[in-house]
C-alpha cells in the first residue's frame, strides 16, 4: 500500500498549519513514505502565484525543500481516459480524477478534500487519523 499526498496538505504546510507540519515531520523523519503525484506540484505552483501571491523564486525554493525531502517519491503517470471518465461521472475536479488514476485499490490519500470520498475503491485519510498511530 501506498499513501499519496494531497494538494491540500501542501498548502496547509506551507500557512504552518500544525496538523500539515507535524504530518510532513513524520516523512521527513523517516516513520513514512509518501507518493507525491506531478500534478500536486503543478496545482501547488498555481496556488502559490495565484492565491498566495509568491514569487518565483519562493515558488521554487518551496518546491525544491519539498523535493528534496527524503520519503517522497514523485509519480509522474496517470491515466489521461480514466481521469476524463470519472469526472464526467462524478461532480469533482478534474485534477481529483487525475490523482485518483495514479493509485492502486490498496493505495490512499492524504487529503482533507472530501471529494475523493465520491470516487470508487479510494481510501481517503487526514493527517490526524496518521499522526495517532
Amino acid at each position: 500500500m501506498r499513501t499519496f499526498i494531497d494538494t491540500n496538505i501542501l498548502a496547509r504546510f506551507y500557512e504552518g498549519e500544525l496538523e500539515a507540519v507535524n504530518f510532513l515531520e513524520l516523512i521527513k523523519d523517516g516513520k513514512m513514505r509518501v507518493a507525491l503525484p506531478a500534478i500536486v506540484i503543478e496545482e501547488m505552483v498555481w496556488l502559490m502565484t495565484t492565491f498566495f501571491k509568491c514569487k518565483k523564486n519562493e515558488i521554487i525554493g518551496f518546491q525544491n525543500s519539498i523535493l528534496s525531502t527524503g520519503g517522497i517519491e514523485v509519480v509522474y503517470k496517470y491515466k489521461l481516459e480514466l481521469a476524463t471518465k470519472l469526472w464526467g461521472e462524478f461532480n469533482i475536479k478534474f485534477n481529483d480524477c487525475a490523482i485518483s488514476t495514479y493509485m492502486d485499490q490498496s493505495d490512499q490519500i492524504v487529503s482533507y478534500d472530501r471529494d475523493f470520498d465520491k470516487l470508487p475503491n479510494i481510501v481517503r485519510v487526514e493527517p490526524k487519523d496518521l499522526l495517532e498511530k
